[in-house]
């Protein structure tokens, strides 16, 4: 676990994000930081958190195992201002032209997966700040070799100190995922039309029953109706027959 006495570090902590960003205001000096190890016995070493500078600063967290053999540093970018709303260094939009990012794009969350198709060597990246005088840059998406590619977006705040890196994790499938890929697209495409007809007939099946039904109604109110009409004359006829031998 990993937490400070403020709010607004980003992203959200998880054990194997290494990079995090804080920004605040001239009136802080220290932070407060819990950092918790999975490993009770680990130990744990922060540095850089107190006596704050007007600017950048670092924080590193270093979790040393219990034996000494493994080290892993957790870096909180701090950045101290007078003006906040010039340290805006978040992302507004990140897309990927014709691929989904995995998970779904949200300015606390810094890594992303994306898959595109083996024919595609250059991805089209749509990455805007939320400040408009923010400046964006995009590292290695010259050439996407078959299988992992690491892409990385920076963005430099309008105070041109601070910063947040925005990576994404693209896969280029092989010539062999790229056609079973195709064929599995191909048929959850038929399996949907397939249901989609079957969803069809069935509605076609209830309207056409519906018809009959309301036709067998009509049928039966008709006979009804005759039936009625024919036992009205006859008592008509009887009454009348009636009345001529009373007279």
């Amino acid at each position: 676990m990993l937490r400070l006495n403020h709010e607004g570090i980003s992203p959200e902590f998880k054990k194997d994000q290494k990079e995090y960003y804080f920004v605040t205001d001239n009136k802080i000096d220290n932070l407060e930081i819990t950092a918790i190890p999975e490993n009770p016995d680990a130990t744990v070493k922060i540095t850089g958190n107190n006596n704050l500078k007007i600017g950048k600063n670092l924080i590193e967290i270093h979790v040393i195992s219990q034996d000494k053999t493994k080290e892993d540093t957790y870096k909180i970018y701090v950045t101290k201002t007078t003006n906040i709303e010039t340290a805006n260094a978040n992302l507004e939009t990140l897309a990927v032209r014709e691929s989904l990012l995995n998970p779904e794009f949200n300015n606390n969350i810094t890594d992303y997966k994306v898959e595109i198709p083996n024919e595609i060597t250059k991805i089209e990246i749509l990455a805007i700040p939320q400040s408009q005088k923010a400046k964006v840059s995009i590292l290695g998406n010259n050439e996407m070799k078959v299988g992992n590619n690491y892409i990385q977006i920076n963005v430099i705040a309008e105070d041109g100190i601070t910063n947040k890196k925005y990576e994404l994790n693209v896969y280029r499938r092989n010539e062999k995922e790229q056609i079973q890929y195709e064929q599995e697209k191909q048929y959850q495409a038929e399996r949907l039309s397939a249901i989609l007809e079957e969803e069809q007939k069935a509605k076609s099946n209830i309207k056409a029953n519906e018809i009959i039904h309301n036709k067998n109604i009509n049928i039966f109110l008709i006979i009804g109706i005759g039936i009625l009409t024919i036992i009205i004359i006859i008592i008509i006829n009887f009454i009348k027959k009636r009345k001529i031998k009373f007279l």
